[in-house]
């Protein structure tokens, strides 16, 4: 669901035969995962929240950072947001399959989440009242493929989000976040866009584009573009505002986060890149709390370099004869 960043969106073959029998493969790390408190400057680890171990893949705080919002892989196939209450801990569920629920974000009122959806098609926009009740309403909906919600603007009235445009690209959209237009593009040209995320006062939006051959972080006015400005020097990914849109922070080269001041009056200005921190490579995932603190994703066991594993005679598990 999720597009991947410019940066990840590449396949290869993790499994090999031989004519002789034998097979081998990459051995898989441990899918399961915990939520827990970060101190990335520091590196340390602090709390970690009462879930049960599992295959959690997204993390979203809601506006008051009363709630956080997380996906919980079942299967390939099979997704579900759930939602914590963190200072009573209460976990409720908040979709139920069948297919995949993701890309999970809050109105700025904290009244509902949208997310995308393949339950019923190739990708589509949803939004659910929360807490409820309610059912879930469409918001975007369509033949064109892999719809993931990006961002909700700071006044509540649309969504920003990526799909497949001309040939394979992603490109960006917005459209009315109660369903009732039509979808407008919003960045759609013959490279890839994607990370799309509006300033505080919605005048803006951050987002990867590889316009420049690889992917890289720029910002442009909105809801009409025009004033696009390239704010990362040598590659950047994942951009999000600061609080008061005075600064975008993005990653850079896999690990490390840096942070760009931002000036839009008179002019449009960013400044140079100033590291923040690196990333521990165990983590997976990561969410900025609106009071600073981070929750982050890791594996419930030591992360270890990858390895290959090898089966001798591969085929006689399947029907004990030599074929």
């Amino acid at each position: 669901g999720t597009a991947p960043t410019l940066f990840e969106a590449a396949g290869s073959r993790n499994i090999a035969a031989s004519r002789n029998g034998t097979l081998a493969h990459l051995t898989p790390d441990d899918p399961n995962t915990r939520l827990l408190w970060h101190d990335p400057v520091t590196g340390q680890d602090l709390e970690t929240l009462d879930l049960e171990p599992g295959a959690y893949k997204e993390i979203e705080f809601s506006p008051d950072g009363r709630h956080v919002a997380f996906v919980r892989e079942v299967s390939p196939e099979e997704s579900d947001i759930w939602v914590l209450e963190l200072e009573r801990g209460i976990l409720r569920r908040f979709t139920r399959g069948p297919g995949n629920h993701d890309s999970v974000r809050w109105s700025p009122d904290g009244a509902w989440i949208g997310y995308s959806t393949d339950a019923d098609g190739p990708w589509n926009i949803y939004r659910k009242p929360f807490p409820g009740p309610g059912a879930a309403q469409p918001v975007v909906t369509g033949p064109v493929p892999f719809k993931n919600l990006m961002d909700w603007s700071p006044d509540g009235q649309f969504v920003l989000y990526s799909a497949i445009g001309e040939g394979t690209n992603m490109d960006l959209w917005f459209a009315p976040a109660d369903g009732s237009g039509e979808p407008r593009a919003y960045q759609a040209e013959a490279f890839q866009e994607d990370n799309a995320r509006f300033s505080p006062d919605g005048r803006w939006v951050a987002f990867v584009s590889s316009e420049s051959g690889g992917g890289n972080v720029y910002i442009d006015s909105f809801p009409v573009p025009g004033r696009k400005h390239r704010v990362s020097i040598d590659g950047g990914f994942d951009p999000s505002w600061t609080s008061d849109g005075s600064a975008i922070r993005f990653g850079i080269g896999g690990r490390k986060w840096v942070e760009a001041s931002v000036q839009t009056e008179p002019s449009l200005r960013t400044g140079i890149p100033q590291e923040v921190f690196v990333v521990d490579r165990e983590i997976r995932g990561a969410a900025r709390a609106p009071d600073g603190r981070y929750l982050v994703i890791k594996p419930t066991t030591k992360a270890r370099d990858a390895s290959v594993t090898v089966v001798l005679n591969w085929f006689r598990q399947f029907d004990g004869r030599n074929p």
